[in-house]
């Protein structure tokens, strides 16, 4: 599962130096970003993603400790990378076999010691059950608030949308 993606802002309208960003940033960082830089109004609750204009300015680090990713197309796995760790998790036999080849590549869990094994080849979800029961509270915690979120944003909407009938 890759997850190491570039990201190059060019001709942003603000004052900032060229500068490579190691920190932990996610494509949902994107849109708040943007807005940001345009000061364009918006609310922040609604998007999963931070700004990223503090840590472009330099003010701060990333605001992120972990990130997550997830595969939904070969087979159905998610990932949580933290900087010494990836843990990835696929719901069930079924979800974590190739829709190709029929195969379950890698394992329905798997972990990852980044620094000594940084091409992934040995799963030691075994060998460090701490880790996995750790890594897996924090992937499900990070889902469970994309829910909250979302849940949010349909109270929000339905709040709107009975504030607008009254004025009718």
């Amino acid at each position: 599962m890759s997850i190491h993606v570039p990201l190059i802002f060019s001709n942003i309208p603000l004052d900032f130096e060229r500068k490579r960003i190691k920190d932990f940033v996610q494509h949902v960082d994107v849109v708040p970003t943007i807005l940001d830089v345009l000061n364009i109004p918006f609310n922040r609750s609604e998007f999963d993603g931070e700004s990223l204009v503090p840590v472009m300015s330099g003010e701060t680090n990333s605001p992120r400790s972990f990130i997550v990713a997830e595969e939904s197309y070969t087979e159905r796995k998610m990932a949580i990378r933290t900087k010494k760790w990836k843990y990835i998790y696929s719901p069930s036999k079924e979800a974590a076999t190739c829709r190709y080849c029929g195969v379950i590549h890698g394992g329905i869990e798997e972990l990852y010691h980044l620094k000594s094994d940084p091409k992934e080849v040995q799963n030691i979800v075994e060998d460090r059950p701490e880790i996995v029961k750790d890594l897996k509270e924090r992937l499900f915690a990070w889902l469970s608030d994309l829910r909250s979120k979302e849940e949010k944003i349909l109270i929000s909407q339905k709040i709107s949308e009975l504030k607008m009938m009254k004025k009718i």
